[in-house]
C-alpha cells in the first residue's frame, strides 16, 4: 500500500463535541489531545515520515481567555507525555508559527523539546502554533526582503519539509484554513464528518487507504 510521506491534520470540531456532549472544555480538550497523540504515533508506526498538526491558530487567539487559559493549561500538562512519545518513536520536532505570542513559560517548552530531539531521525513532526497561512507568507516576504535568500526558506516551517501528501479533516467542514498554503497545492484532501473527538484510528486508516487508492497526477 502506498504511504503518504507527509500527513497534514485539522483535528476540528472539540467545541462543538463539548457542547454536543455537554462536558467541559478542559475535560474535552483534554480528551482531544489523547487523541492527537494517539494519531501522531499510528501515522509514524504506519511509515509516514513528516506529521504537521494545527494545534493552535493565530485565529485561536481572538478566543476568550477563559478558553485559551484551558488550552495553555493542557500545553502544559501535555508536554511531558509529548516527550515521552516524540523519545518513543524518534522523531524530530518543530513548532512552526507566531511562537513570541504565547506564555514564556510555553515558549520554554517549545524549546526545550525542539532541542531534546534535534538529534532523532526517524521522523519529524511539525506543531503549527500561532499560526496562519497568509500570515506565514507575509513573515517570509518580509524576511526576505530583510535577509535575502528564498521564500521557503524564510518561512516558519523549515525547507526540507517536502509538500503534503495527504491532509486529514475532521468536522465536516471543507477547506483549509490557512493550513501550509506553500505545501498543500497537490495534497490529496480528505474530510471527515466526525469530529475529532470521535475520529478513532480505525477511522485514520481508512483515511490511509483512501490515499493508497487515489491515482496522484500533480496537474499533468
Amino acid at each position: 500500500m502506498a504511504v503518504p510521506r507527509h500527513v497534514g491534520l485539522i483535528p476540528d470540531g472539540n467545541r462543538r463535541w463539548a457542547k454536543k456532549s455537554a462536558r467541559g472544555f478542559f475535560t474535552v480538550y483534554g480528551e482531544a489531545s489523547e487523541n492527537l497523540l494517539r494519531a501522531i504515533r499510528c501515522l509514524f508506526r504506519s511509515g509516514v515520515s513528516y506529521v504537521s498538526f494545527y494545534g493552535f491558530s493565530l485565529k485561536n487567539f481572538e478566543r476568550s481567555d477563559r478558553e485559551k487559559g484551558i488550552i495553555f493549561s493542557l500545553i502544559r500538562d501535555k508536554f511531558q507525555e509529548l516527550k515521552e512519545l516524540v523519545e518513543e518513536l524518534g522523531v524530530r520536532v518543530h513548532f512552526a508559527g507566531r511562537l513570541e505570542l504565547f506564555p514564556p513559560d510555553i515558549r520554554k517548552k517549545f524549546s526545550e523539546i525542539e532541542s531534546l530531539s534535534r538529534g532523532n531521525r526517524k521522523g519529524t513532526l511539525i506543531a503549527l502554533v500561532g499560526y496562519d497561512g497568509n500570515d506565514e507568507l507575509d513573515y517570509a516576504v518580509a524576511r526576505m526582503k530583510e535577509r535575502g535568500g528564498s521564500l521557503r526558506e524564510n518561512m516558519f516551517v523549515p525547507p526540507e519539509v517536502p509538500p503534503v501528501d495527504l491532509l486529514i479533516r475532521t468536522s465536516g467542514e471543507k477547506r483549509l484554513s490557512g493550513f501550509l498554503p506553500y505545501l498543500t497545492g497537490y495534497a490529496e484532501l480528505y474530510f471527515s464528518e466526525k469530529l475529532w473527538p470521535d475520529f478513532t484510528e480505525a477511522d485514520l486508516k481508512k483515511a490511509l487507504e483512501w490515499y493508497a487508492s487515489r491515482e496522484r497526477r500533480f496537474g499533468r
